[in-house]
């Protein structure tokens, strides 16, 4: 006998937990019961009756008009004077009985309505007439007719002055008239009666997302992430997130679009000018960069910061700066000389005489032209006192890593040249008699890859 009453009560537990299966899910659905579960203590009574083995046991519950409807939803309306809840199935008293036939049931009858007090049934109506009012301001909202939706949202305020979505809503039209201010002052409104209220959580991120839109259109993008910020910490959603990254994105670019001034940046050209005469070099190149900063076209600038790096023997950023120079301004002759002096620091003999040959190639001066010249017969120098002796090998290898010189040396007429020049030392004059085969020359021996005499 108790083992079958264990059995009993196991299987009843088992059938009052799918009762409450999903509940609020349920009850959120049902029109009757959604207000329901938003009062605290109708909260706590249903999570009281979810977690007990017997649900259906405390009398005093049971009496409760507010959780008789949330239990008739639940049960599908066959709790009070209905079928009431399922029996468990008897036990087989042996393994060869078998069930008899259950009877037809017929079909349970909805329980009434249980019957609303004087004062629910004045707030029933109260919030319909308000909810009417409400969907007839939308209507106007959505056909642009700001003013006529305004009188209505005021109406429903006026039925139902506890409800915050009226007072957000008129926010809304002043935001679609461009009056953001006082969008603003009514976001704020509406805010205040949702702390009184003690409204969703959801509701209340709404209102200051909504706000932080107002102030992205006045363009106080500090002021729309604080509210943006302050929405999120009451409920996340995606929408508020993306507003808030997009618009910290967009702060970042107007504070560099805004950073820039080309009168400034020639003023810290000047400073970065006499801390260089005064062999001030870090302190040079700060001033230079904030040149380049308040002018990223400020040429002139990374060719003198270039010049700066050089002189502590910062080799790749000066280089990147001679680069970057260039690739801004490629006729800017003095560039050329700068990157040439760096190549040949580095015994990069044949780069620096590339851009050597650049810079005389792009109309120099006549001191321009001398200096690049006289710079050309300093590579030639050393190229020729490298050339003595044993061959660099590191040197020869790390030039031929170089794709200008693979596309020399793979080049046919060039092939052609240096073959004749084994058997024929003439060869070598008459190449040189070429000047486009007479610079490929001169890049071959710079490299270490073609040695003459």
């Amino acid at each position: 006998l108790r083992k079958v009453q264990t059995k009993l009560q196991a299987s009843m537990s088992g059938v009052f937990s799918k009762i409450f299966d999903g509940m609020w899910a349920k009850l959120a659905m049902n029109p009757e019961t959604k207000a329901l579960i938003d009062e605290p203590e109708t909260r706590a009574k249903l999570q009281m009756l979810e977690k007990s083995a017997n649900p259906f046991g405390d009398p005093t519950l049971m009496q409760d008009p507010k959780i008789k409807k949330c239990l008739n939803v639940l049960l599908g309306g066959g709790l009070f004077g209905g079928q009431g809840a399922p029996e468990p199935e008897e036990q087989e008293d042996t393994a060869q009985s078998k069930p008899a036939p259950k009877p037809a049931q017929p079909e349970p009858k909805p329980d009434p309505e249980p019957e609303l007090s004087a004062e629910e049934k004045k707030q029933k109506d109260i919030v319909s007439k308000a909810e009417e009012a409400k969907l007839k301001g939308n209507e106007l909202y959505k056909k642009k007719n700001f003013t006529e939706a305004l009188e209505w949202y005021d109406k429903a305020i006026e039925i139902d002055p506890t409800n915050c979505t009226y007072i957000s809503n008129k926010a809304s039209v002043y935001m679609a008239k461009k009056d953001y201010d006082k969008a603003i002052e009514t976001c704020m409104a509406a805010f205040k009666l949702a702390n009184e209220q003690k409204a969703d959580y959801k509701e209340k991120a709404k209102i200051l997302t909504k706000t932080g839109k107002c102030y992205t259109k006045k363009g106080d993008y500090a002021k729309a992430c604080e509210y943006y910020e302050k929405s999120l910490t009451e409920d996340y959603s995606d929408a508020a997130e993306r507003l808030l990254r997009n618009t910290k994105e967009y702060i970042e670019k107007l504070k560099k679009k805004n950073y820039v001034n080309p009168e400034k940046s020639q003023e810290h050209m000047e400073k970065g000018r006499k801390l260089f005469g005064e062999k001030k070099w870090r302190a040079a190149l700060e001033e230079f960069t904030e040149a380049v900063k308040r002018d990223p076209k400020n040429y002139k600038a990374l060719s003198n910061r270039a010049f700066t790096y050089s002189k502590i023997m910062d080799w790749n950023n000066a280089l990147a700066d001679c680069e970057k120079c260039m690739d801004m301004a490629p006729d800017f002759v003095k560039i050329y000389h700068r990157k040439a002096r760096i190549e040949i620091f580095l015994k990069r003999y044949h780069k620096a005489l590339k851009a050597v040959n650049t810079g005389l190639r792009k109309n120099p001066t006549e001191r321009e032209k001398k200096e690049l010249q006289d710079l050309k017969r300093e590579v030639m120098y050393a190229v020729q006192m490298g050339n003595t002796g044993e061959p660099d090998k590191q040197r020869i290898e790390e030039a031929q890593k170089d794709p200008e010189i693979r596309n020399i040396m793979s080049d046919p007429i060039i092939q052609k040249v240096l073959n004749q020049m084994k058997d024929d030392p003439a060869a070598t004059q008459r190449a040189l008699s070429d000047p486009v085969i007479a610079e490929k020359l001169e890049m071959l021996m710079a490299a270490g890859v073609l040695r003459t005499g």
